[in-house]
């Protein structure tokens, strides 16, 4: 079994390893592609980016088999981070010591491609449809499958934030990292959304909340000979509560899908009287972006049009949105 073998389990988990400090023995091992204890064998069985962050005496750096060690960790895609001039154990001094931490977290976000443009930052996202129930068979949703929002909410734990996600009906997923508040309805989105914005610095509305529910919730299946009509009452707008208590300090991020060719008119309009910051909007006609992984359409701000897209990765305008939203704050924070 495979998932109890702990380096297969290790490889397997890893986004990213990091050898460090490694030593000449070390790196001369993992050259040799040795399997001999934990380390070795775990550096040999992932697929994950690896950096090594050498230290060591001056004379075992610049030893040619050191040299021609690293040069083979290199030729395999291994990112190998110089080592530093300074201050070695003892006396001794010159190139060998490691480096600081945050030369070597620089390289981590250089490597793995994010930013830490969010450090610190809490991030509140909903994400997928809302279910609102006729009976206990029946309900009434949409088409959203929630990939924006979980795209967004990974590349906000990407940046660096603490992420909530309120997430209503959704293509299955996994998000490490991220606080999950699972929710059916509207009106438990809504009372969630309520409690935990204040609490953070920015959310992001991406969920495709249902604007109505049937008025009255039938305990027991209503036969189909009686379903002639349903009678509906609007449901909670979750956007506009959090665009009027939304603080100086927070950001607001509101989503639109539209069906007219003059979406972006109509987005603007939403988002001004919504209260947001920013607005993603889309053409969703005939059938367009729900369910799919890429999405087309425009980011706007209080200023205009911030970014297009056309046929674009979901993850592309998460990333985008998330940036405007640091920049935001960055302002507000002076």
């Amino acid at each position: 079994d495979s998932a109890s073998v702990s380096h297969i389990t290790l490889a397997n988990n890893a986004d990213l390893m990091i050898v460090a400090p490694a030593t000449a023995d070390v790196i001369s091992r993992l050259a040799q592609g040795r399997a001999d204890d934990l380390l070795t064998t775990t550096f040999l069985a992932t697929s994950a980016p690896k950096i090594v962050v050498p230290a060591m005496h001056p004379g075992m750096w610049l030893n040619a088999a050191t040299q021609a060690n690293v040069e083979t960790l290199r030729q395999r895609g291994v990112t190998v981070i110089e080592p530093v001039v300074g201050r070695l154990t003892g006396a001794d001094s010159g190139i060998g010591r490691f480096p600081e931490t945050r030369d070597i977290i620089e390289k981590v976000l250089q490597v793995t491609n994010t930013s830490s443009e969010l450090l610190g930052r809490k991030l509140l996202v909903t994400a997928g449809g809302t279910v609102e129930a006729i009976d206990p068979v029946r309900y009434i949703g949409n088409r959203s499958s929630g990939r924006q929002g979980l795209a967004v909410a990974y590349e906000a734990i990407r940046s660096g934030a603490q992420v909530t996600v309120v997430a209503g009906s959704t293509d299955f997923f996994e998000l490490p990292g991220a606080r999950v508040v699972s929710v059916e309805s509207a009106a438990e989105m809504y009372q969630v959304v309520e409690h935990e914005f204040p609490k953070h610095d920015a959310v992001i509305m991406s969920a495709a909340v249902a604007d109505v529910r049937p008025q009255i919730l039938n305990d027991a299946k209503i036969k189909k000979e009686f379903l002639n009509e349903i009678s509906l009452t609007a449901n909670p707008d979750i956007l506009m509560m959090v665009g009027k208590k939304k603080r100086v300090n927070q950001v607001v991020v509101g989503f639109a899908a539209e069906t007219e060719s003059n979406f972006l008119e109509l987005g603007k309009e939403k988002m001004f009287r919504k209260g947001a910051d920013f607005l993603y909007v889309n053409n969703v006609a005939q059938g367009a972006v729900f369910g799919q992984s890429t999405t087309s359409g425009a980011l706007l701000s209080h200023q205009g049009v911030q970014e297009r897209f056309s046929d674009v990765d979901k993850h592309l305008v998460a990333r985008s949105i998330i940036s405007n939203i640091a920049r935001k704050l960055e302002g507000v924070h002076g």
